[in-house]
């Protein structure tokens, strides 16, 4: 009787390539002694080299962007105690602020010596920008909200489906008029980050005849509550969901043209633990033909980084491999 085993072979992090949108920006206007609040956005990578997720800009400008800025020093609101949105004019390549009813608004940054300096009269006010995109949140978003200097996000339940609405949120804090006339343009950089991972699944190699039914991977939470700190993480983790690909139904011819996508993306909540992969499949050479294999396997999901599980089909061996988010083209997670 033959067997079948599977072994797990793990590969390190490939450099992730950083994701830079191409910018847009508002138009700089002066009136009075303040200047008006100038925007460009992006979704370049975090210092870390932790890859933006949206594969180009244009995966933004479907939805608009809804901004809040307080006072650093006091936490109370400056902008956006309404609905304040930020829109792509995509005649004129600008962003631009927007009531939500198509009137475009303008907001300046706080004027030395006025009531809107605080707390200091004598010295410019620092503000703490924070945001999401889609402006209307997805329905496993149930909170979002400022904590401290940073935001605090609340999950629940995050489907495992393919290709879910993203979330991306925008987190600047500490920021004034010269942090804006210092920067190239004269804009100040608004950058997009996801607090989410991206995972797909992929068959690199089979032998011939074989039959792959289905593959479910589980084992892992879907909710929680993210905290963009120093080092964005996320906490309370609770729920549980599975990624299934039980419409495969396909039989290979083998050889090395892979690889062959059979699952994702599908966003997942960045979490370490055991993932169960239940894996049916059969072959002429097999006794019995038919078999169902289940292996365990470590993981560590980050941020803002994708990650593909590729299943080599022709010696069973099961290889797991991270690349930048940025690269999976064929696969944009948003339409």
């Amino acid at each position: 009787m033959k067997r079948s085993s599977i072994q797990i072979v793990f590969l390190l992090p490939a450099a992730l390539l950083a994701l830079s949108a191409c910018q847009k920006v508002l138009e700089t206007v002066q009136e009075g002694d303040g200047t008006e609040i100038c925007l460009s956005v992006s979704t370049e990578a975090s210092p870390d080299t932790k890859t933006a997720i949206v594969n180009s800009d244009a995966d933004i400008q479907d939805d608009d962007i809804i901004i809040y800025a307080y006072f650093h020093s006091t936490n109370t609101i400056y902008l956006g105690d309404g609905t304040v949105r930020l829109k792509y004019d995509g005649v004129n390549s600008l962003w631009y602020f927007d009531d939500g009813s198509g009137n475009p608004l303008h907001y300046y940054w706080p004027i030395v010596g006025s009531y809107y300096t605080a707390p200091d009269p004598d010295v410019p006010a620092t503000l703490d920008f924070i945001g999401y995109w889609p402006a209307t949140m997805p329905g496993y978003i149930t909170y979002f909200g400022k904590s401290g200097s940073g935001v605090q996000i609340t999950c629940s339940n995050l489907p495992g489906t393919v290709s879910p609405q993203e979330f991306l949120y925008v987190c600047m804090p500490n920021k004034s008029s010269t942090d804006q006339t210092g920067a190239a343009g004269g804009k100040l950089p608004l950058v997009l980050n996801h607090p989410f991972a991206k995972v797909n699944f992929q068959v690199v190699r089979s032998r011939i005849g074989l039959t792959l039914s289905s593959v479910v991977v589980s084992g892992f939470k879907n909710s929680g509550s993210f905290l963009s700190t120093a080092n964005p993480q996320w906490s309370s983790l609770s729920g549980s969901q599975s990624f299934s690909m039980t419409s495969i139904s396909h039989t290979y011819t083998g050889g090395y043209s892979f690889p062959e996508a059979i699952g994702g993306p599908f966003l997942a909540i960045p979490q370490s633990g055991t993932l169960t992969f239940t894996i049916n499949a059969s072959w002429p050479g097999w006794s019995p033909a038919s078999l169902e294999i289940v292996k365990n396997v470590d993981f560590t999901w980050e941020p803002g980084r994708s990650y593909t599980y590729s299943l080599d089909l022709d010696t069973i061996n099961f290889n797991v491999t991270v690349e930048s988010w940025g690269t999976n083209t064929d696969y944009p997670l948003n339409y």
